[in-house]
């Protein structure tokens, strides 16, 4: 089996991803530029996370835009399985291949909607 990591500009995972590919398949996978129009044969393809495109809003979009990925949904629409981490999974949305969006949070306001527990020390 052979598998080729898509690298994008600030993309920080995708070092990580090559690792635990290698440790898995016992074989380096082949790391892709996200400018590069065409692509080896591969069995898989990883969009990794981890900061592509500095993780601004909708990262995803700006990937999901760069030239490799016309290659990455016409290989998956043959069959290639794709995996998106983080970003990656945000790429899939945005290319199509996953269906569903990503919008924006209207309030921008993030919360935890966890019960939060309070810890106290008691060791005096």
């Amino acid at each position: 089996m052979t598998a080729a990591v898509i690298v994008f500009p600030g993309s920080n995972c995708d070092r990580d991803a090559a690792v635990a590919i290698e440790h898995a398949m016992g074989k380096a996978p082949i790391m892709v530029w996200h400018q590069e129009t065409d692509m080896p044969d591969v069995d898989l393809i990883v969009l990794p996370g981890g900061f592509s495109y500095g993780d601004y809003l909708r990262a995803g979009a700006l990937a999901a835009r760069s030239p490799v990925m016309s290659e990455v949904v016409a290989r998956a629409k043959t069959g290639v399985a794709v995996l998106g981490i983080c970003n990656g999974f945000q790429m899939l949305c945005e290319s199509g291949l996953l269906p569903g969006a990503l919008l924006r949070n209207r309030s921008l306001l993030f919360a935890s909607r966890d019960v939060l527990l309070r810890v106290e020390n008691t060791a005096s």
